[in-house]
């Protein structure tokens, strides 16, 4: 609002500087050029064209030209273009950028053979127009006295003396008597006809100079005017002309008063007229603004042919009570009644007007005024004027459509509209990000989007559509969305708002008439990207691989791979965190099912200081750090997201951590069997049993109930889904349902901790072992945590389950506590 203000004051200043008026004088005509000004300045979006950009463009044609094999044509145009810049002119970038707006494929199109075209026919030299040819065929060579001067005269034909006839001697006399009384004064003054006429004209209009006078008692009398002047007056102020019986302002007079009606009748009638004048001034007004915005344009052409169709009416008025045919009744109500039609429609615009033009409105106001006012006046039962208004707003979002239209067929934003609701991020941007970084909604400083708000549902939509475009584009198959896009249905009356359907709400015939428009773009460009992201790009074959790499798919694969990285953090391997040889490795277990030049393994920073004891300690000191990268194609960078791969890794890490408990479980031995160890080595065979029994059953639950389903629903989901997003969408919420279900979600954090703590007992098992076999005194230890940690996570479980919103989420929660609290009564 501060901005506002600040502007408003410097116009103001601007208009002061300009005209030489003043804001102190309050004029009309002031306030007018003021809004004006601000509406000019609001609305200006279009800027001159960037030279440097056409040029560029230029030299990438003629570089396009010779790169299909049209030299002739690139040296064509380099002439022409050299022989342009030796006359330079100032409108010479904005001609160009016109041509270049209008060419279509000009490479395969163009003709030089057309060319030839612009010359001119050689051969003899025209033929020259002379005024004797002319002469001759008119006839006027014959005419002799055609060509005589001619003598001008105060005196008739008649009066005309012969000047060879009278001596150059002869003195000139003095008029005759006669002649000197026929050339008086009053014989020259005509009676002109109809002076009663007149005088009953100037009677009839003698209250134009009339003042009250005071009658009897002291009070002023008003001035009596018959109806029919009220009415000649009331017509030429809804005409925007100036009247006796209004100010200037519009407001009427208080000293006249109609004949032979009570005032407080003739003031509501007069100030009826009243406001209708003010409301056709706001439309008179706003049709003299000049405007740059199409759909505002196209709003202010409705606005002229309104007042047009108006002013026809009122001349038909006029000239039926200046001339009638038949008897006529002069009537202020019955002429309001007659006017109505056009009246109501106008009132609708003013008020669109006066609030599409407060402060703070955006240039698409209009529109959503023109909506709401459509809308509303169904509702309340207007049909004529929900008519009248729906045409309207048809016909101006038809024209603002053009650049969404552009946007979705080419996948370009036109130059210059800086108020179109996609923009393109200015920092470069790799080709895998294009989808999700490179063209973006635009928002306002409130969170609303930068569109009329009726476009914010299929505002998404309409982005994609584009966005589709470009990635063919870059796939190089941008042809195929042209050859399946579908006829542009109709947005006009009819189309929008069959008979049939009159009943239902315009707001949902527009819905569902503009989302047929969007799909007959967006559908085409949208399935010809999915196949080719299908086939082309491998795209349910990486998404395998990401399965067998991080899900352990294929378990055989994963087990050899894991296993050689255990191996040598026990066996004290100098350099087990090396990269080269952790990639080696995984590229060795992978070798038959992955393109292994796109598997990177590596250790980071934290996992690289971490000792061999540090490493053995826990499961949760070096899985965490393990980080296992396979290298997407940027096309499957759109649906395969950061978000997602983070949960792809957390999956990866925990099947890593139950894996590395297992290798400790499985590789234990007992070298020493005395019998006097022989409860020792019942205890610990029962907590080898228990944790081998946990480990089993918490890899089962994972693998068959989480992953193996969620690899089937995203297969199932994304065969049915076209659109990039939603399938980027739909991938990532089901690998992120799919570690909310495998315990990694932040709700089962503790239940999580529980349960690395069990692994990690695995761990502590493992080194109860002495040097010569003998085992320690933990084994009991080990076996009551076990239980303490059993219990908790299946009372954990059973409470997540039951407060969970998602009924599949809560039954596989469960289905897991009844399991361990199985194997806890059997422990």
């Amino acid at each position: 609002m501060a901005f506002a203000a600040e502007l408003e004051q410097l116009t103001a200043s601007l208009v002061e500087a300009v005209t030489g008026t003043s804001r102190q004088d309050g004029s009309r005509t002031f306030r007018r050029n003021i809004n004006s000004a601000l509406q000019a300045l609001k609305s200006h979006t279009f800027l001159r064209t960037n030279q440097f950009d056409v040029e560029t463009a230029l030299n990438g044609l003629q570089e396009r030209f010779r790169i299909n094999h049209r030299d002739e044509l690139a040296d064509a145009l380099e002439t022409r273009l050299h022989a342009l810049n030796q006359n330079p002119e100032k409108w010479h970038p904005e001609i160009l950028q016109l041509f270049l707006e209008l060419s279509d494929q000009p490479t395969f199109k163009t003709d030089l053979n057309d060319l030839n075209n612009l010359h001119h026919p050689g051969g003899a030299a025209a033929l020259v127009l002379k005024w004797e040819d002319i002469a001759q065929e008119e006839g006027w060579d014959q005419d002799g006295d055609l060509w005589k001067p001619f003598e001008y005269s105060d005196y008739s034909d008649e009066d005309m003396v012969d000047a060879k006839s009278v001596p150059d001697t002869q003195p000139t006399s003095d008029l005759d008597d006669d002649d000197e009384i026929s050339r008086q004064p009053e014989r020259l003054i005509i009676e002109a006809p109809g002076a009663v006429t007149l005088e009953a004209v100037r009677q009839s209009q003698a209250w134009r100079q009339a003042r009250p006078v005071p009658d009897a008692d002291g009070q002023l009398r008003k001035v009596p005017v018959s109806e029919i002047q009220i009415l000649r007056e009331v017509v030429f102020l809804l005409q925007g002309l100036k009247t006796s019986l209004f100010d200037e302002n519009g407001a009427p007079l208080p000293s006249f008063q109609m004949g032979q009606v009570a005032w407080e009748t003739h003031k509501s009638l007069i100030e009826s007229f009243a406001a209708c004048g003010g409301y056709l001034e706001v439309l008179r007004e706003f049709a003299e603004q000049s405007h740059t915005t199409p759909h505002i344009q196209a709003f202010q052409d409705a606005v002229d042919d309104q007042l047009a169709g108006l002013d026809s009416r009122l001349s038909d008025v006029q000239m039926r009570l200046a001339a009638p045919k038949k008897q006529e009744v002069v009537s202020l109500v019955a002429l309001k009644d007659e006017l109505s039609p056009w009246l109501d429609s106008s009132f609708c615009l003013a008020d669109i007007i006066a609030k599409a033009q407060t402060p703070g409105s955006t240039q698409f106001s209009f529109l959503e005024h023109l909506y709401a006012e459509a809308n509303s006046a169904q509702m309340t039962g207007d049909p004529e004027t929900y008519q009248f208004l729906a045409r309207l707003f048809l016909n101006c979002f038809r024209v603002y459509i053009q650049p969404i239209r552009y946007w979705m067929d080419q996948g370009k934003l036109l130059t210059g509209n800086e108020h179109f609701f996609i923009y393109e991020n200015s920092k470069a941007t790799a080709s895998s990000n294009v989808w999700h970084s490179k063209y973006l909604l635009s928002y306002l400083e409130t969170g609303a989007l930068d569109a009329p708000s009726f476009l914010e549902t299929p505002a998404r939509k309409i982005c994609n559509a584009g966005k589709s475009v470009i990635v063919l584009r870059l796939l190089g198959h941008a042809e195929f969305a042209e050859t399946l896009r579908r006829p542009e249905p109709s947005l006009d009356y009819e189309a929008v708002c069959p008979p049939e359907l009159e009943l239902a709400p315009f707001s949902e015939l527009f819905a569902l008439a503009f989302e047929k428009w969007i799909d007959s773009k967006h559908g085409a460009t949208s399935v010809v990207l999915k196949d080719l992201l299908a086939s082309q790009c491998e795209l349910y074959a990486t998404l395998n691989a990401l399965y067998q790499i991080y899900f352990m798919s294929d378990g055989a694969a994963s087990n050899f791979f894991l296993d050689r990285f255990f191996e040598r953090i026990d066996n004290n391997a100098p350099r087990w965190h090396d990269p080269y040889e952790l990639t080696g490795l995984g590229q060795e277990a992978f070798a038959e099912t992955l393109d292994t030049t796109r598997l990177a393994i590596t250790m980071d920073a934290r996992g690289r200081q971490l000792s061999h004891a540090q490493a053995r300690a826990s499961v949760r000191n070096t899985l965490p750090h393990l980080k296992v990268e396979y290298r997407l194609p940027w096309s499957i960078q759109m649906i395969v997201s950061d978000t997602s791969i983070a949960s792809y890794r957390s999956i990866f890490t925990f099947l890593g951590q139950i894996k590395r408990a297992l290798f400790s479980l499985l590789k234990l031995k007992l070298l020493d069997t005395k019998d006097d160890a022989s409860e020792a080595i019942v205890a610990f065979y029962s907590a080898r049993q228990s944790l081998l029994w946990f480990c089993n059953t918490l890899q089962t639950y994972l693998c068959t109930v989480v992953l193996a389903p969620t690899t089937f629903r995203i297969k199932q989901l994304l065969d049915k889904l076209t659109d990039v997003d939603t399938m980027a969408s739909t991938h990532e919420s089901c690998v992120h349902l799919a570690a909310s279900q495998a315990c990694l979600g932040p709700k089962l954090e503790p239940i999580h901790v529980e349960m690395l703590a069990m692994l990690d007992l695995a761990i502590q098992l493992d080194e109860t072992m002495t040097d010569t076999g003998h085992i320690t005194g933990s084994v009991t230890a080990i076996r009551a945590d076990f239980k303490t940690h059993l219990q908790s996570i299946t009372d954990g479980l059973r409470s997540a389950a039951r407060a969970s919103s998602n009924e599949q989420e809560g039954l596989k929660w469960d289905m897991l506590a009844d399991t361990l609290q199985q194997g806890c009564r059997n422990v």
